[in-house]
């Protein structure tokens, strides 16, 4: 329980509150592939095949090329530990977080836009490297 304690206190909080939102932004990322995949939506990557497949449960079912770009952007997670290692020892860690932190929100943001779909998992891509 010294971590509670009042020298150490503000920090402990801090970190948990650092951990919980990258927590949430990587499984956030990671579950709204799937939604961009499986959606109706062709402006942000779903496709007009998904309005057609089953209209009665709402569940739309993930085509082999859905799946390929899932891989794709999954595989980002190892390129992207190797630039944090890198940026760590460059610009250290506080840095390394506050910078692959903004790379994230910049990435998600952009994904808000009308773009193709390789754009779109190109982005993907950029934003599950920087908060894996």
């Amino acid at each position: 329980m010294a971590l509670l304690e009042k020298p150490l206190l503000v920090t402990t909080l801090l970190i948990w509150l650092v951990w919980s939102m990258n927590a949430f932004s990587y499984y956030g990322m990671t579950l709204y592939t799937t939604k961009l995949f499986q959606s109706t939506d062709t402006c942000h990557g779903g496709s007009e095949d998904n309005a057609h497949t089953n209209t009665t449960s709402m569940c739309n079912h993930l085509k082999q090329d859905d799946n390929v770009d899932i891989i794709v952007t999954s595989v980002s997670e190892v390129p992207g530990l190797i630039v944090t290692f890198l940026l760590i020892e460059r610009l250290g860690r506080k840095h390394t977080m506050s910078f692959q932190f903004f790379i994230f929100g910049i990435a998600n943001y952009v994904l808000y836009f009308c773009m193709s779909r390789p754009v779109i998992v190109t982005i993907l891509f950029v934003g599950r490297a920087f908060i894996a």
